[in-house]
């Protein structure tokens, strides 16, 4: 099929930046994946309304929210399942930013999207708690998920 859409391929085509938020998300226990999931949501809302530059696909929020109740479908959690729908995102980003969050050195999903862009576009290490990048992923630090912050600044959220 084809998309509705032109494809972007230059993404000067755009007033903001397309970026791939990668980070480890599978875990053996399951309160660790809920909080990586809700970490990488935070810091892409973040990055998105607060820099108001970028655009942000996360690979492990925008398929895992897709279903209205994820525990009436069986939704894949392993990388090999999601590979091909994170390839095609990873070709019309403009950038690779990995999460620092705990696991994301170990993480087959992370250490295979940054082979798949390397050397194509450039590879930043996050920092979630504070936003700050580094070209080095050696220098960056690593986060636990429920240090990051999970609100926007004040000018941004909303009373619950």
């Amino acid at each position: 099929l084809d998309p509705p859409y032109p494809r972007r391929s230059d993404p000067r085509e755009s007033s903001r930046t397309l970026l791939c938020l990668a980070g480890a998300y599978a875990h053996e226990n399951a309160e660790v994946e809920e909080a990586r999931y809700w970490a990488a949501g935070a810091t892409a809302l973040r990055l998105e309304h607060e820099e108001r530059i970028y655009e942000v696909f996360s690979p492990i929020n925008h398929p895992l929210g897709l279903p209205s109740h994820q525990d009436a479908v069986d939704v894949p959690k392993h990388f090999d399942a999601w590979e091909a729908i994170d390839k095609t995102w990873l070709d019309s980003c403009y950038a690779l930013c990995v999460l620092t969050l705990e696991g994301w050195r170990d993480s087959t999903g992370v250490s295979a999207e940054i082979e798949y862009v390397d050397g194509t576009i450039p590879i930043f290490a996050l920092d979630p708690t504070t936003l700050n990048t580094y070209r080095d992923p050696r220098n960056a630090p690593t986060v636990a998920p429920g240090d990051v912050p999970t609100v926007l600044g004040d000018d941004e959220s909303e009373e619950r």
